[in-house]
Protein backbone atom coordinates (compact mmCIF):
# COMPACT_ATOMS: atom_id res chain seq x y z
CA UNK A 1 0.00 0.00 0.00
CA UNK A 2 2.44 2.23 0.79
CA UNK A 3 4.64 1.77 -2.59
CA UNK A 4 1.16 2.67 -4.41
CA UNK A 5 1.15 5.69 -2.19
CA UNK A 6 5.02 6.49 -3.31
CA UNK A 7 3.54 5.88 -7.01
CA UNK A 8 1.05 7.97 -6.85
CA UNK A 9 2.99 10.98 -5.29
CA UNK A 10 5.51 10.34 -7.89
CA UNK A 11 2.95 10.09 -10.81
CA UNK A 12 1.28 13.52 -9.66
CA UNK A 13 5.04 15.29 -10.06
CA UNK A 14 4.82 14.89 -13.82
CA UNK A 15 3.82 17.01 -16.43
CA UNK A 16 1.17 14.99 -18.10
CA UNK A 17 -0.76 15.65 -14.74
CA UNK A 18 -0.50 19.18 -15.14
CA UNK A 19 -4.44 19.46 -16.04
CA UNK A 20 -5.08 23.09 -14.14
CA UNK A 21 -3.85 26.53 -14.51
CA UNK A 22 -4.49 29.62 -11.78
CA UNK A 23 -4.98 32.77 -13.01
CA UNK A 24 -4.94 35.73 -10.84
CA UNK A 25 -6.58 39.02 -12.53
CA UNK A 26 -7.77 40.67 -8.80
CA UNK A 27 -6.03 43.72 -9.50
CA UNK A 28 -7.54 47.00 -9.90
CA UNK A 29 -5.34 47.76 -13.67
CA UNK A 30 -4.81 51.30 -11.56
CA UNK A 31 -1.64 51.90 -14.01
CA UNK A 32 -3.93 51.23 -17.19
CA UNK A 33 -6.75 53.69 -16.63
CA UNK A 34 -8.98 55.76 -18.15
CA UNK A 35 -9.85 52.01 -19.73
CA UNK A 36 -9.76 49.79 -16.22
CA UNK A 37 -12.31 52.33 -15.27
CA UNK A 38 -15.17 50.88 -17.97
CA UNK A 39 -14.11 47.27 -17.78
CA UNK A 40 -11.84 44.64 -15.67
CA UNK A 41 -8.30 44.79 -17.05
CA UNK A 42 -8.78 40.96 -18.13
CA UNK A 43 -11.68 42.38 -20.48
CA UNK A 44 -9.73 45.04 -22.38
CA UNK A 45 -9.64 44.54 -26.18
CA UNK A 46 -6.09 42.67 -27.78
CA UNK A 47 -7.09 42.58 -31.34
CA UNK A 48 -10.75 41.37 -31.90
CA UNK A 49 -10.64 39.49 -28.01
CA UNK A 50 -10.63 40.08 -24.47
CA UNK A 51 -6.64 39.99 -22.98
CA UNK A 52 -8.20 37.11 -21.21
CA UNK A 53 -9.31 34.88 -23.86
CA UNK A 54 -6.04 34.53 -25.49
CA UNK A 55 -4.32 33.21 -22.16
CA UNK A 56 -7.27 30.58 -21.79
CA UNK A 57 -6.68 29.68 -25.38
CA UNK A 58 -3.42 29.25 -24.70
CA UNK A 59 -4.55 26.62 -22.18
CA UNK A 60 -6.65 25.06 -23.96
CA UNK A 61 -3.88 24.50 -26.67
CA UNK A 62 -1.89 23.25 -23.63
CA UNK A 63 -4.45 20.61 -23.05
CA UNK A 64 -5.64 22.36 -19.59
CA UNK A 65 -9.56 20.98 -18.87
CA UNK A 66 -9.76 23.64 -15.05
CA UNK A 67 -8.71 27.21 -14.85
CA UNK A 68 -9.09 29.11 -11.69
CA UNK A 69 -9.96 32.27 -12.47
CA UNK A 70 -8.89 35.03 -9.02
CA UNK A 71 -10.72 37.96 -9.17
CA UNK A 72 -11.35 41.32 -7.29
CA UNK A 73 -14.04 43.27 -5.93
CA UNK A 74 -13.45 47.17 -6.33
CA UNK A 75 -15.27 48.56 -3.37
CA UNK A 76 -18.89 49.15 -3.80
CA UNK A 77 -18.54 47.54 -7.43
CA UNK A 78 -20.62 44.56 -7.87
CA UNK A 79 -19.88 45.24 -12.11
CA UNK A 80 -16.32 44.34 -11.48
CA UNK A 81 -16.55 40.88 -10.89
CA UNK A 82 -19.92 39.99 -12.39
CA UNK A 83 -19.28 41.16 -15.84
CA UNK A 84 -15.98 39.03 -15.60
CA UNK A 85 -18.09 35.82 -14.58
CA UNK A 86 -20.83 36.85 -17.12
CA UNK A 87 -18.28 36.59 -20.02
CA UNK A 88 -16.33 33.84 -19.39
CA UNK A 89 -18.95 31.86 -17.61
CA UNK A 90 -18.22 28.44 -17.24
CA UNK A 91 -15.54 28.22 -19.84
CA UNK A 92 -17.22 25.82 -21.44
CA UNK A 93 -16.98 28.25 -25.08
CA UNK A 94 -13.05 28.32 -24.21
CA UNK A 95 -13.17 25.02 -23.82
CA UNK A 96 -11.68 25.10 -20.69
CA UNK A 97 -13.58 24.51 -17.07
CA UNK A 98 -13.54 28.16 -15.18
CA UNK A 99 -14.06 28.23 -11.22
CA UNK A 100 -14.05 31.71 -9.57
CA UNK A 101 -12.24 32.58 -6.76
CA UNK A 102 -13.13 36.36 -5.20
CA UNK A 103 -10.33 38.21 -3.32
CA UNK A 104 -12.15 40.80 -1.28
CA UNK A 105 -9.03 43.28 -0.95
CA UNK A 106 -5.59 43.56 -2.82
CA UNK A 107 -3.07 41.25 -0.19
CA UNK A 108 -0.66 40.32 -3.19
CA UNK A 109 -0.54 37.35 -5.75
CA UNK A 110 0.80 34.62 -2.81
CA UNK A 111 -2.41 35.67 -0.56
CA UNK A 112 -4.57 35.06 -3.63
CA UNK A 113 -3.28 31.93 -4.18
CA UNK A 114 -3.53 30.31 -0.89
CA UNK A 115 -6.93 30.87 -1.69
CA UNK A 116 -6.67 28.21 -4.32
CA UNK A 117 -5.19 25.13 -2.51
CA UNK A 118 -8.32 23.12 -1.22
CA UNK A 119 -9.38 23.77 -5.02
CA UNK A 120 -5.90 22.00 -6.18
CA UNK A 121 -6.58 18.73 -4.07
CA UNK A 122 -2.43 18.68 -3.80
CA UNK A 123 -2.06 17.92 -7.52
CA UNK A 124 0.92 20.05 -9.21
CA UNK A 125 -0.85 23.11 -11.35
CA UNK A 126 0.55 26.07 -13.83
CA UNK A 127 -0.27 29.67 -13.03
CA UNK A 128 -0.15 32.33 -15.32
CA UNK A 129 -0.50 36.10 -13.91
CA UNK A 130 -3.78 38.04 -15.80
CA UNK A 131 -1.97 40.73 -17.36
CA UNK A 132 0.34 39.49 -19.37
CA UNK A 133 0.29 37.82 -23.24
CA UNK A 134 2.38 35.54 -24.96
CA UNK A 135 2.73 34.50 -28.83
CA UNK A 136 4.62 31.57 -30.38
CA UNK A 137 6.08 30.40 -26.83
CA UNK A 138 7.13 27.16 -25.82
CA UNK A 139 4.90 26.82 -22.96
CA UNK A 140 4.57 23.44 -23.70
CA UNK A 141 8.14 22.34 -22.80
CA UNK A 142 8.00 24.68 -19.72
CA UNK A 143 5.07 21.74 -18.78
CA UNK A 144 7.49 19.23 -19.38
CA UNK A 145 10.41 20.58 -17.72
CA UNK A 146 8.21 19.75 -14.37
CA UNK A 147 9.26 16.59 -13.03
CA UNK A 148 10.21 14.45 -9.79
CA UNK A 149 13.36 16.26 -9.48
CA UNK A 150 11.89 19.82 -8.55
CA UNK A 151 9.11 21.34 -6.88
CA UNK A 152 8.53 24.52 -9.01
CA UNK A 153 9.60 25.92 -12.47
CA UNK A 154 9.64 29.74 -13.04
CA UNK A 155 9.69 31.04 -16.84
CA UNK A 156 12.12 33.60 -17.31
CA UNK A 157 13.62 35.23 -20.63
CA UNK A 158 16.88 36.41 -21.95
CA UNK A 159 16.20 40.61 -22.70
CA UNK A 160 18.31 43.69 -22.84
CA UNK A 161 16.28 46.14 -21.62
CA UNK A 162 16.67 46.56 -17.97
CA UNK A 163 13.61 48.87 -17.53
CA UNK A 164 11.59 46.22 -18.15
CA UNK A 165 13.86 43.94 -15.31
CA UNK A 166 13.67 46.51 -12.81
CA UNK A 167 9.71 46.33 -13.15
CA UNK A 168 9.91 42.50 -13.08
CA UNK A 169 12.25 40.46 -11.01
CA UNK A 170 15.41 38.59 -11.76
CA UNK A 171 17.08 35.34 -10.99
CA UNK A 172 20.21 34.24 -9.94
CA UNK A 173 21.13 30.23 -10.11
CA UNK A 174 22.89 28.12 -7.77
CA UNK A 175 23.94 24.23 -8.66
CA UNK A 176 21.63 24.06 -11.90
CA UNK A 177 18.79 25.53 -9.80
CA UNK A 178 17.09 29.10 -9.30
CA UNK A 179 19.34 30.51 -6.23
CA UNK A 180 17.25 33.45 -5.30
CA UNK A 181 14.73 36.10 -6.84
CA UNK A 182 14.92 39.54 -6.65
CA UNK A 183 11.98 42.01 -7.38
CA UNK A 184 12.35 44.93 -8.95
CA UNK A 185 16.05 44.56 -8.70
CA UNK A 186 18.17 48.10 -8.71
CA UNK A 187 22.08 46.74 -9.24
CA UNK A 188 24.24 47.07 -12.30
CA UNK A 189 25.11 43.20 -11.27
CA UNK A 190 21.61 41.83 -11.50
CA UNK A 191 20.54 44.09 -14.41
CA UNK A 192 23.70 43.03 -16.22
CA UNK A 193 22.44 39.14 -16.12
CA UNK A 194 20.10 40.51 -18.32
CA UNK A 195 17.47 37.36 -17.04
CA UNK A 196 13.94 38.57 -17.24
CA UNK A 197 11.96 36.74 -14.70
CA UNK A 198 7.99 35.96 -15.68
CA UNK A 199 4.48 35.41 -14.65
CA UNK A 200 4.14 31.67 -15.83
CA UNK A 201 4.87 29.19 -12.99
CA UNK A 202 4.43 25.47 -12.34
CA UNK A 203 4.14 24.53 -8.67
CA UNK A 204 3.57 21.39 -6.65
CA UNK A 205 1.83 21.87 -3.38
CA UNK A 206 4.67 22.68 -1.25
CA UNK A 207 4.50 26.27 -2.66
CA UNK A 208 1.42 26.80 0.31
CA UNK A 209 3.47 25.86 3.03
CA UNK A 210 6.23 28.71 1.49
CA UNK A 211 3.48 31.08 1.34
CA UNK A 212 1.91 30.47 4.94
CA UNK A 213 5.84 30.92 5.84
CA UNK A 214 6.18 34.47 4.03
CA UNK A 215 5.65 37.59 5.93
CA UNK A 216 4.40 40.34 4.15
CA UNK A 217 5.57 42.64 2.27
CA UNK A 218 6.16 46.80 2.91
CA UNK A 219 3.04 47.07 1.16
CA UNK A 220 1.54 44.65 3.39
CA UNK A 221 0.93 41.89 0.58
CA UNK A 222 2.00 38.54 0.57
CA UNK A 223 4.67 38.76 -2.81
CA UNK A 224 5.09 35.54 -4.90
CA UNK A 225 8.72 36.12 -5.90
CA UNK A 226 9.03 35.90 -1.62
CA UNK A 227 7.14 33.17 -1.22
CA UNK A 228 9.18 31.46 -3.62
CA UNK A 229 12.19 32.44 -2.41
CA UNK A 230 11.12 30.62 1.17
CA UNK A 231 10.03 27.93 -0.84
CA UNK A 232 14.04 27.81 -1.54
CA UNK A 233 14.80 28.53 1.66
CA UNK A 234 12.75 25.66 3.25
CA UNK A 235 14.69 23.03 0.98
CA UNK A 236 12.82 22.94 -1.69
CA UNK A 237 14.14 23.02 -5.57
CA UNK A 238 12.88 25.47 -8.49
CA UNK A 239 14.10 25.11 -11.53
CA UNK A 240 14.12 28.10 -14.38
CA UNK A 241 12.93 27.91 -17.44
CA UNK A 242 13.94 30.37 -20.72
CA UNK A 243 10.41 30.40 -22.67
CA UNK A 244 11.15 31.85 -26.33
CA UNK A 245 8.53 33.87 -28.75
CA UNK A 246 6.95 37.32 -27.89
CA UNK A 247 6.04 38.76 -24.45
CA UNK A 248 4.29 41.89 -23.33
CA UNK A 249 3.45 42.60 -19.94
CA UNK A 250 0.13 44.96 -19.99
CA UNK A 251 0.48 47.73 -17.98
CA UNK A 252 -0.06 50.97 -19.58
CA UNK A 253 -2.82 52.13 -22.16
CA UNK A 254 -0.14 51.74 -25.23
CA UNK A 255 0.34 48.38 -24.24
CA UNK A 256 -2.91 47.63 -25.51
CA UNK A 257 -1.94 48.32 -29.27
CA UNK A 258 1.32 46.47 -28.77
CA UNK A 259 -0.33 43.71 -27.52
CA UNK A 260 -2.22 43.68 -30.29
CA UNK A 261 0.59 43.80 -32.74
CA UNK A 262 2.21 40.86 -30.71
CA UNK A 263 -0.89 38.52 -31.75
CA UNK A 264 -0.45 39.26 -35.48
CA UNK A 265 -3.20 41.82 -35.70
CA UNK A 266 -2.77 45.11 -38.48
CA UNK A 267 -3.19 48.19 -36.51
Amino acid sequence: MADQEQLGEKLKKTSKFIKTAVIPCAGNGTRISPYSEILPKPLLPVGNKPLMQHTLEMLKSLNIEDVILIIGKKIDNEYYFNIMKTYFGDGERFGVNIEYVVQEKPKGIGHALSMTEERLDGCPFLMLLGDEIYARSNHDEMLQEFDANCNAVIGLKKWKDKSQIKRNYTVTFQNGFVGELYEKPTSDDLLNLKILGLGSYIFDKNIFEAIEKTPPSKRGEIEITDSINTLIKIGNKVKGFYLKGDYLNVTFPEDLKRAAKLKGYKI
